[in-house]
């Protein structure tokens, strides 16, 4: 009913199609392929993807963090009008204390 289950390569070189050079040809590039050796490198070359991402979004965050409290130090120090500052007396309650 069913034709035997093939790989695209061998379906290649059953083919009455493909001339027998090409063929030889596809049969050398194949030969020295492993397996094993090339799921090794595949996750070897992922490892590094993710430490490269591990890396990026650790350097990312700190940046982020920097960034943070730069603003916060600046949302406080910098001139703001009157009407918008909350009383001092009621930072100094909270144990806020402006650093500027």
């Amino acid at each position: 009913l069913h034709d035997q289950p093939l790989t695209p390569l061998q379906r290649l070189l059953h083919s009455k199609e493909i001339p027998r050079a090409k063929k030889a040809e596809l049969r050398e590039l194949v030969a020295p392929l492993n397996p094993f050796e090339l799921q090794r490198a595949m996750k070897s070359k992922i490892n590094k993807i993710h430490q490269f991402r591990f890396l990026k979004s650790s350097t990312k965050k700190q940046q982020d963090k920097t960034t943070i409290a730069s603003s916060a130090t600046n949302a406080i120090c910098s001139p703001v009008p009157v009407s918008l500052h909350q009383p001092s007396s009621l930072l100094f309650t909270k144990g806020l204390t402006p650093s500027c």
